[in-house]
């Protein structure tokens, strides 16, 4: 899809350079369980109206996930996940990993309460996420605003301070994360900027003292086996690396996502087809039993 950058405040890149990310092939790996979908020109019109252009990615993912596809979207900026959260909810509020430099539930930025500094607070009011089900890894930085931790905090989510991410390990906070996910339908929403800047940073809020590459691949990595319903990677503006690394580690990150949303789209069908096979031999054992005791 386009990227979609008219809710940022910083360092907007979309009108500045086509999404390199895409220029990677993720979309090819091999899985006889996954058909990998691209659609990079998504027929968005209302871009400079938040809302409206909020409505018509909602629409997209829709119609994908009414046709059975599994949601791996590059963003763009953060907002995008807002938008995406009323495609996959039809269940209920959805459990979420957010792998940032900030928690992005802000109540407003710069008047507006829709932009990337707020999805995750707007998610929680319109019943799209479980807030005592949210994991936020990675916050620091200058640019966080007090009003978006504490509401974190005070709505039940678990937020992990660098700090503490770097005290813990990625082996403890993964195991954390486990717990408290649970077997929800599980949503990834992978910011750039969770990395330090030394190794992305074509982003437009930039933090020093985040992951390192290793960190956020054994991050992403520990998921492996959740019931994972959709994923994005956002926030990556390449104009602002001439080196095009960011662009790499943003779509090797899709692809480690792609990876396991395939796994976890196979252990679904698998266990949905063992549990009919299962249903079907209980009914005929049944009926079996039932032909057995008729009196003659």
């Amino acid at each position: 899809m386009r990227r979609l950058d008219f809710s940022v405040f910083a360092r907007p890149a979309w009108s500045l350079h086509r999404l390199e990310l895409c220029h990677h092939p993720w979309h090819q790996v091999t899985s006889d369980t996954l058909t990998g979908q691209e659609n990079r020109h998504g027929a968005f019109t209302d871009i400079y109206d938040i809302e409206a252009a909020h409505r018509e990615i909602t629409e997209f993912f829709s119609r994908s996930s009414q046709a059975g596809v599994t949601t791996l979207a590059a963003g763009g900026d953060h907002s995008i996940t807002l938008a995406i959260f009323p495609a996959l909810a039809s269940i209920g509020p959805l459990v979420l990993i957010q792998i940032d430099a900030h928690t992005d539930t802000r109540d407003e930025s710069l008047g507006s309460k829709y932009n990337h500094g707020t999805p995750f607070r707007r998610a929680v009011e319109e019943n799209l996420l479980d807030p005592h089900r949210t994991v936020q890894v990675g916050i620091r930085g200058p640019q966080n605003g007090t009003d978006g931790w504490d509401y974190s905090r005070d709505s039940g989510m678990r937020f992990i301070f660098m700090e503490e991410f770097t005290r813990l390990g990625v082996e403890r906070v993964v195991a954390e994360a486990r717990e408290i996910l649970g077997d929800g339908p599980t949503y990834i929403s992978f910011d750039i900027d969770s990395l330090d800047p030394a190794f992305a940073p074509g982003t437009g809020t930039p933090e020093v003292g985040g992951l390192t590459t290793i960190e956020a691949l054994e991050l992403v990595r520990g998921l492996r086996g959740l019931n994972l319903i959709g994923a994005d990677v956002v926030e990556v503006s390449p104009a602002y690396d001439p080196s095009g690394n960011t662009a790499l580690v943003g779509a090797t990150l899709m692809y480690e996502l792609v990876c396991l949303l395939a796994e976890s789209r196979s252990s679904a069908w698998q266990h949905r087809h063992l549990d009919q096979h299962l249903n079907k031999l209980r009914r005929s054992n049944l009926q079996a039993t039932q032909t057995k005791t008729l009196p003659r």
